[in-house]
């Protein structure tokens, strides 16, 4: 299989996004909360309606992983104000994780948030998230507990992680 390379998205990517994220999502959550809830985010946050939004309105960069066969992930990420970025979304596939991707992926925001000057780029996490470790091995440290009512008697516990740039 050839390297994976990365690519801004753009508004006819909201497909692609919408069905990466229902791909990927039931396989890396389902330890971690239960399926009514990962059903419930996924409407609510990747739907066409939801990632449009996200594009055009929140001004979030998605940017997908590819490799000339297929699309296997895709981050996001925005300016919170001046020295501050937030990673809002990092999704591999699980059969593609273990192959340097996720932290090529997160290089490419970590690059672009100094681009722009940041100082910080600060992410949530579930707190029963193995990627916590991949977070801190990428020199992510934890700085606080946040537990986010979402609806419908959902609730995200999270941990929120930062990384000094």
């Amino acid at each position: 299989m050839a390297n994976p390379t990365i690519r801004l998205a753009n508004i006819e990517d909201v497909p692609l996004i919408q069905h990466l994220a229902n791909e990927i999502w039931p396989l890396v959550y389902d330890y971690m909360i239960s399926s009514e809830q990962i059903y419930f985010m996924l409407n609510k946050m990747y739907s066409p309606e939801a990632i449009t939004e996200q594009m055009q309105v929140l001004n979030h960069k998605f940017i997908i992983l590819q490799t000339t066969e297929r699309s296997f992930g895709f981050a996001s990420f925005h300016h919170i104000d001046a020295h501050t970025f937030r990673l809002n979304k990092l999704y591999l596939h699980p059969s593609q994780q273990g192959k340097g991707w996720g932290k090529l992926l997160l290089n490419h925001v970590v690059e672009e948030a100094k681009h722009h000057g940041a100082k910080t780029l600060e992410l949530n996490v579930n707190k029963n998230n193995t990627s916590i470790a991949f977070y801190k091995a990428n020199g992510f440290g934890i700085e606080k507990e946040e537990v986010i009512d979402i609806g419908n008697g959902f609730v995200m516990d999270d941990y929120v992680m930062r990384l000094q740039l």
